[in-house]
């Protein structure tokens, strides 16, 4: 069941322009969580009071809500956000306005980073466990999960994925599959740091010593991209394209697994990337970046 909120929203023209990088200056201001501004599918999550979350631009049209509550933190997902604790919930985003699910489950508990969702899941890491679940089910399974900091789970339905703590060799990944009865496998461990696990609709990706790694949970076969990450942020996944930082000779510069190249003088960070649209950061500015058409 939806709840619908009345949200004020203004048609505008689209954001961008094509084939070149523009600073987005209304939607700049300082998030709590650094993971933020960015892309829930074709919206821009940004935050314009006290470092919390308070408005979505949809980046086609133009259209500016204003979320229902500031958020402190929130998992995004193609058109929706998922905030934990009793002011959180589950919002779906559309240019006619913002709907919240009625009676999401209300998460108990200390939790170990930030949250995962699809849009309809959720995954959790909390006091040491990774818990997943449909937003509004009463019921949760939980696993051992023995967290690594501060990084959030990946969720791709029905996989979850977590960065583990793997003792002197550093971190790794771990997965299960949430329709079988194996528990948590490792999809990349060893001596190394395996984190920074992301999700999208298709696929999950992570970061390794030398590459970023795309993976496909329904044929298990993994791509490597030979990358130099800068670690500023995790990587953005689009379908089966991976964005990271990549550490030059004279900054950091954003790659994209199909291609895509922003660099620059100075540094390009915190890459999140939808479509042809790919938002980061360039010396402190908020920038998106729109590619041609193909």
């Amino acid at each position: 069941m939806l709840l619908p909120l009345v949200i004020s929203a203004a048609l505008g023209a689209p954001i961008g322009a094509e084939g070149l990088a523009v600073p987005l200056y209304d939607h700049d201001g300082h998030c709590t969580d650094r993971r933020f501004p960015r892309l829930a599918g074709p919206w821009l999550i940004s935050c314009h009071r006290a470092g919390q979350l308070t408005h979505a631009l949809h980046l086609p049209t133009g259209t500016l809500h204003t979320l229902p509550r500031p958020l402190d933190t929130a998992a995004t997902a193609p058109g929706a956000l998922y905030a934990p604790g009793r002011a959180g919930g589950l919002f779906t985003l559309t240019v006619a306005g913002i709907t919240e699910a009625a009676d999401t489950t209300v998460v108990h508990g200390s939790l170990d980073a930030p949250p995962a969702t699809d849009g309809h899941h959720v995954a959790l890491l909390v006091d040491g466990e990774i818990q997943a679940f449909a937003a509004t089910a009463r019921s949760r399974r939980t696993w051992p999960a023995a967290p690594r900091g501060w990084y959030p789970p990946a969720l791709r339905w029905p996989v979850v994925a977590w960065v583990a703590d793997g003792g002197e060799t550093g971190e790794d990944v771990l997965a299960i599959r949430l329709d079988g009865r194996a528990g948590p496998t490792p999809l990349a461990a060893g001596p190394g740091h395996q984190r920074h696990v992301v999700a999208s609709e298709s696929h999950l990706a992570w970061v390794e010593e030398d590459a970023v790694v795309v993976w496909d949970p329904e044929t298990e076969a993994a791509v490597r991209h030979p990358a130099r990450t800068g670690f500023s942020a995790a990587p953005s996944l689009w379908q089966d394209v991976a964005c990271w930082e990549e550490r030059t000779e004279t900054g950091v510069d954003l790659r994209c697994s199909d291609g895509l190249v922003v660099d620059g003088p100075g540094h390009q960070r915190y890459p999140s990337r939808h479509d042809r649209w790919l938002l980061y950061r360039e010396e402190g500015r908020l920038m998106l970046y729109t590619a041609p058409a193909p």
